[in-house]
Parts: C-alpha cells; structure tokens; sequence
C-alpha cells in the first residue's frame, strides 16, 4: 500500500462515523470495501484473516448489517449522500 492509499483509507474514515468503531476497524472496513480481499487485508495490517474477520465482523453489527455484502452497500450509499451533499 502506497502513502497515497494509506491517506485516502483514513480520509473515507468519514464513511464510517459510529463512534464505537476504532481507528483499526474503520481502516479494515474502508479497505475491503474498496474491494481488498481479507488476505491482502491481513497481510498489510500484520494480523489473521481470523483477525479481520472479527473486526469486520465488529463493523456489521455496527453498521446494522446481517453481512459483509451489507456493509458494502451501505459504504457505497454513505458515499454518494456524502458526494451529493458537496454537489448541493
């Protein structure tokens, strides 16, 4: 992950405003959700696939989600009303 990734994950932080989640867990979420597999995911934070599971497991009870598919749509919708709202 370049520099520029790294500073574009913690800008779509945003996305992600439950106040429970973690620094850590927002990361993870905004990495998958920008399509990282849980693998590359685990491998650029230095933790397990179990690891990220638990804490993108975290992010859907958060984001009020049954699955992670969920939590990509709603990243997604989040987005487009954060766009829209710059655009208005």
């Amino acid at each position: 992950m370049t520099e520029h990734d790294a500073i574009r994950i913690s800008q779509l932080h945003q996305i992600f405003p439950e106040v429970q989640l973690t620094e850590r867990q927002k990361d993870i979420a905004v990495m998958y959700v920008i399509g990282c597999t849980v693998e590359e995911i685990a491998s650029e934070k230095g933790i397990t696939t179990d690891g990220v599971m638990y804490h993108l497991n975290l992010v859907k009870r958060a984001v009020g989600s049954a699955t992670l598919a969920g939590v990509r749509t709603i990243a997604f919708l989040r987005m487009m009303a954060i766009v829209l709202t710059r655009e208005s």
